[in-house]
């Protein structure tokens, strides 16, 4: 492990959910190989550190990843081992075994430090994560090769400056465009996609969010009066500090794309 002790860190955060700074121990007994995994789906700067149980690395394939109490894999972001001191080693030794390019590290190491207590870093728009229902606010850090940009959904989850419902949930957000003609911004939605833990009200009455449903968009309205619509938030107010993060998020996104497919492209020379 980085300071040679027997600890993990899982990814997930707070209070009900996990953190990258809470730290347990390996289950006893534990035997496996550390790997580099770069989801098939999510571009190069989400590439993550995963551990793998096995006997030996002979017997990789036959292993399975080391979960968190939740069934979410362990794994250090490659975010994280470039800023963190501690992982350096790892990281010098990712490179020279050509797991990881040096322009993309180089590229990680200008990117702004988010030391945030409990982060949540995102790379795609609709990348799944959990969150407990009972923050009051939605905290979410996207990371693109060029850029990090942050969000606070304020009250996402509250009725009335109290959160009603608690349990921990997976969510992805999903967006669409606000007009045809308009191809500059568009408005996301968060979809509710598993219930990991039972959600329970613990706060009787009427409120202001529905209770959330798997595989359902999440609710709200403005008072009791009112149906529950789909909570939704555009991108089209330039004086709104979360459209104006997720709009550069999705720029930014689009050309790290663009960038990922020419550096992919194979190259052709004229034979004569």
């Amino acid at each position: 492990m980085p300071d040679g002790k027997p600890q993990i860190r899982y990814h997930e955060e707070d209070r009900e959910e996990l953190d990258y700074y809470r730290r347990f121990p390996f289950p006893s007994g534990t035997r496996g190989v550390f790997y580099y995994h770069q989801p098939p789906d999510r571009p190069p700067v989400a590439g993550e550190l995963r551990f793998r149980v096995c006997d030996s690395v002979s017997h990789f394939i036959d292993g399975a990843d080391q979960k968190s109490q939740w069934g979410t894999s362990w794994r250090s972001p490659l975010y994280w081992l470039v800023k963190s001191d501690q992982w350096q080693s790892v990281l010098r030794l990712l490179i020279n075994e050509g797991c990881v390019r040096q322009q993309l590290v180089d590229d990680i190491k200008q990117l702004r430090w988010i030391r945030t207590q409990y982060p949540r870093y995102l790379f795609e728009l609709d990348e799944p994560f959990l969150v407990s229902l009972d923050n009051m606010s939605l905290d979410i850090d996207f990371i693109t090769r060029r850029n990090v940009k942050s969000v606070n959904f304020k009250g996402l989850f509250a009725s009335r400056k109290v959160c009603p419902y608690q349990g921990l949930i997976k969510v992805r957000f999903e967006g669409s465009a606000l007009d045809e003609d308009d191809g500059e911004n568009f408005k996301v939605v968060l979809r509710v996609l598993e219930a990991v833990t039972p959600i329970q009200c613990i706060v009787p009455g009427e409120h202001l969010i529905a209770e959330p449903q798997p595989g359902k968009l999440l609710l709200r309205r403005k008072s009791d009066s009112q149906k529950f619509k789909p909570w939704t938030h555009s991108t089209a107010s330039q004086k709104d500090a979360n459209s104006r993060a997720l709009k550069s998020f999705f720029t930014a996104r689009m050309n790290d794309l663009h960038n990922e497919l020419d550096e992919n492209r194979p190259t052709s020379s004229a034979s004569e």
